[in-house]
C-alpha cells in the first residue's frame, strides 16, 4: 500500500485473462478456455481476493467454488415458468389452468 495524502491505494491491479481476449487457459485444469467462457470468483467485500482468483471453466469453477452456473436453456425454462404461473394465476377458466399445468409438465420432462 502506498499512502497519497489520507487516501491508501493498493499497489495490486486486477489480472488480465492469459488469452488476448480470444484463447488462453483454464489455470486449474489446463483447458483451452475462450475469454467469454472464462469464471472468476468475485468478492464483494474484499478486492484482493477478486484480483488474485484464477480464471477457470466452467466445469473447475462450479467444483472449487461448489456454484451452478445455469445453462442458457436452464434459463429460458426459469422465465417460461414464470410466465406460466403468472398466466395460471391470472386466468379463471379451469380448463386453461389444466391447459398450463399440462405443458409444464411437458417442459420439465425435457
Amino acid at each position: 500500500m502506498r499512502k497519497v495524502g489520507r487516501i491508501m491505494y493498493a499497489k495490486s491491479k486486477s489480472r488480465k485473462f492469459d488469452g488476448k481476449c480470444i484463447l488462453g487457459k483454464c489455470e486449474y485444469c489446463g483447458k483451452e478456455i475462450k475469454s467469454c467462457n472464462a469464471y472468476q470468483h468475485v468478492d464483494g467485500n474484499n478486492i484482493s481476493i477478486t484480483n488474485n482468483s484464477p480464471y477457470l471453466c466452467k466445469d473447475c469453477f462450479e467444483k472449487r467454488y461448489n456454484e451452478h452456473i445455469k445453462t442458457e436453456v436452464e434459463v429460458f425454462k426459469d422465465k417460461l415458468f414464470r410466465q406460466f404461473r403468472y398466466l395460471k394465476s391470472e386466468t379463471k377458466d379451469e380448463n386453461e389452468k389444466n391447459l398450463i399445468d399440462k405443458l409444464v409438465k411437458i417442459i420439465s420432462l425435457e
